[in-house]
C-alpha cells in the first residue's frame, strides 16, 4: 500500500465511523496527533480509544478531499471534514490539512492540521 492509499483508507475509515479501521493503520509505534487531542497518541490502543470518543460525538461523516501528494513514504491530503454533532445537530465542519509517514506498511506518524476555535 502507498502513503496516498494508506491516506484515503484513513478518511474512508472516519466517513465509517470505524475506530477500528482507523487505529488498525498504525504501527504499534505509530504516534497521531491531532489539534483535538492534548497530547500525542502512541499505537492503535491509544488511537482507538481517542478516536472511539471523538466519533461518539459526532455523525453523518463526510470527506471531500481538494489536494493530495505524495513523495517517497510520504503523503499530504488537503480537504474538508463535514459532519453533525449529535448533542444538538450543530455542523461540526472544518478544513484541513494531513500529513502522514510510512514503514513497513503502517503508519509511523500522522499529523492533522486545522484551526479548532470554532470548534470548541
Amino acid at each position: 500500500m502507498t502513503p496516498l492509499d494508506c491516506c484515503r483508507q484513513f478518511l474512508k475509515a472516519w466517513e465509517a465511523s470505524s475506530p477500528a479501521a482507523i487505529s488498525s493503520l498504525f504501527a504499534d509505534i505509530g504516534v497521531f496527533t491531532n489539534p483535538l487531542q492534548p497530547k500525542p497518541l502512541i499505537g492503535p490502543r491509544q488511537i482507538y480509544e481517542a478516536v472511539s470518543a471523538g466519533l461518539a460525538k459526532i455523525e453523518n461523516v463526510t470527506i471531500r478531499v481538494s489536494n493530495e501528494w505524495e513523495q517517497g513514504a510520504k503523503a499530504c491530503v488537503e480537504g474538508e471534514f463535514l459532519s453533525r454533532r449529535r448533542d444538538n445537530g450543530g455542523r461540526f465542519d472544518f478544513p484541513f490539512m494531513l500529513m502522514l509517514e510510512m514503514q513497513d506498511g503502517k503508519i509511523t506518524r500522522l499529523s492533522e492540521y486545522f484551526d479548532t476555535a470554532r470548534l470548541r
